[in-house]
């Protein structure tokens, strides 16, 4: 079990966790910056992950009574989900900050965030806007949002939803504050890295839960080669959300409003036909599963077939959508049978692609003459 150390102390406004791990190069800066705000009713719970690089005692060594630490036995490997579990356990506070320890809070973040819950009460979670910082903590003169093609301030929970459910980020996660009771209620993945906080804000959508935007930064969010998002670690990214987010799918499932499925898959042609009053699970089931086998991205593809092939072998729930949309085994069949076809334009290849096949091609050439050139040198040394 956890050691978590005990304020006993009225209830704050706001409970901040960071989570740190091996973050000795920043941890500091960002506690300090948590510390130095305008609004100072607010408790900070720090989780250490096993660290082993000394940032513990960073950390041990700051004498704020609004402090409290918990100290995981070891490195469990997982995701977040299980450290922001850790996490709820202990916040007593009405808001819940969730952040980062390579990330600094600018001075009046939590009086932003917490003055916008505190004056719209009937929001559940609002999020601010994050300017952009280089390791050393200096101006990269450019905000998440302007980073965020498909971002706009006001959005409402079906548009958010619409681009969730394609697996678009642009939700700050250090930004964000929250309801503690309605973080509680949501759906937290304990292995999820990646994906982890698009999966809460999108179960908390389809929840009927609501969202805000403040279109102030809030947040330096600090960009450094360490990032798993960053260049240097782009493979490992790539490769944790093509695993992660065949599980991430399954949170579009328990969608049961006929209104929002339209508004989220404005091009389903099944979304289309499923009435307002309708509440069969597996007829919203299908049309989401349908959406992701044809959605053209492979791993939500992958997600779409398991569920499809599950619906299919129930024989009520693949007579019901026969009956309903006139779609069996035989069409879900045609829809993964359908052979992809092989672009080799240039446009459809990109730069890296041209180059691995003018490689490939000069490769081939030279070990084709070089096989020739030995099978010349045998030859004369036969004769």
């Amino acid at each position: 079990m956890p050691k978590t150390s005990q304020n006993a102390e009225k209830p704050p406004a706001v409970s901040v966790f960071v989570p740190y791990y091996n973050d000795r190069a920043f941890l500091h800066q960002c506690i300090e910056s948590i510390l130095a705000q305008t609004r100072g009713d607010f408790e900070l719970i720090l989780l250490n992950h096993a660290s082993d690089d000394g940032c513990r005692q960073i950390a041990r060594s700051f004498r704020d009574p609004r402090i409290r630490h918990i100290d995981m036995p070891y490195n469990l490997g997982a995701g977040s989900g299980v450290l922001i579990l850790e996490f709820l356990k202990a916040a007593r506070g009405r808001y819940a900050k969730l952040f980062c320890a390579d990330d600094m809070m600018r001075p009046d973040c939590l009086e932003r965030l917490a003055g916008h819950m505190e004056a719209h009460p009937e929001t559940d979670v609002a999020f601010g806007d994050m300017e952009y910082v280089g390791k050393d903590g200096g101006d990269l003169g450019t905000k998440w949002s302007l980073r965020r093609p498909h971002f706009a301030f006001g959005m409402s929970g079906a548009e958010c939803l619409g681009l969730l459910i394609r697996g678009i980020s642009f939700m700050p996660y250090p930004a964000s504050i929250a309801k503690t009771e309605v973080l509680r209620e949501a759906r937290i993945d304990k292995s999820m890295v990646m994906m982890l906080d698009m999966s809460i804000w999108a179960d908390l959508i389809i929840k009927g839960k609501k969202f805000d935007f403040i279109p102030d930064a809030v947040v330096n969010y600090r960009v450094h080669e360490n990032q798993t998002s960053s260049s240097k670690l782009i493979g490992i990214a790539m490769r944790r959300n093509s695993f992660e987010g065949i599980k991430y799918c399954d949170i579009f499932y328990s969608v049961r409003n006929a209104k929002l499925l339209r508004k989220i898959l404005p091009d389903s042609e099944f979304a289309k036909k499923i009435g307002d009053t309708e509440t069969r699970p597996e007829i919203f089931e299908f049309a989401v599963a349908h959406h992701y086998m044809k959605c053209g991205n492979n791993t939500y593809e992958i997600n779409g077939y398991m569920h499809m092939h599950d619906l299919m072998q129930n024989n009520s729930a693949r007579d019901l959508i026969f009956r309903e949309f006139g779609f069996g085994i035989r069409e879900m069949r045609e829809i993964y049978s359908k052979p992809v076809p092989f672009s080799r334009k240039p446009k459809d290849i990109g730069i890296a692609g041209l180059l691995y096949l003018l490689l490939r091609r000069i490769w081939i050439l030279i070990s084709f003459k070089e096989v020739r050139r030995q099978r010349r040198r045998r030859k004369a040394m036969s004769l």
